[in-house]
């Protein structure tokens, strides 16, 4: 994992992509769906997401007399972004009280009426198995 763990905007909109895709996507594929995006765009950043773990090759198609790879979000990508929130938490936690941290994550969480009562009822769950596991 030589690469940057950070993601830029661009980054994270690209993954989002994939991750709502019904079906893998060529570089072209990703380039169409915004006029922003060019070949030279989307290949560093796939390859980017490649090192990290968060992409990954799922089948080689073939595309107008040429092959082409075929991406998808990695079986493991929870997990690694799971991960590089938690680095970047840490980093933070260590100037600020976990709290204040903590506070604008769950507040964002009501911005959602729809969602919002059984978000609140999961993290009182994740709240309820940590205090059990300090007794």
């Amino acid at each position: 994992m030589a690469a940057s763990k950070n993601l830029s905007k661009r980054e994270i909109e690209i993954l989002s992509i994939l991750a709502h895709a019904e079906n893998p996507m060529t570089i072209s594929d990703i380039v169409a769906t915004n006029s922003a995006y060019t070949t030279n765009i989307v290949q560093p950043i796939i390859h980017k997401l490649s090192d990290l773990g968060l992409v990954e090759v799922d089948s080689i198609v073939f595309r107008k007399k040429s092959f082409a790879r075929a991406f998808r979000i990695a079986d493991n990508s929870k997990n690694v972004l799971s991960g590089m929130f938690l680095e970047e938490y840490q980093s933070f936690r260590q100037l600020f009280a976990d709290s204040y941290l903590l506070a604008p994550l769950v507040e964002s969480e009501l911005k959602n009426p729809l969602s919002s009562q059984a978000e609140i009822e999961r993290l009182e769950e994740i709240l309820e198995t940590a205090k059990k596991k300090l007794r």
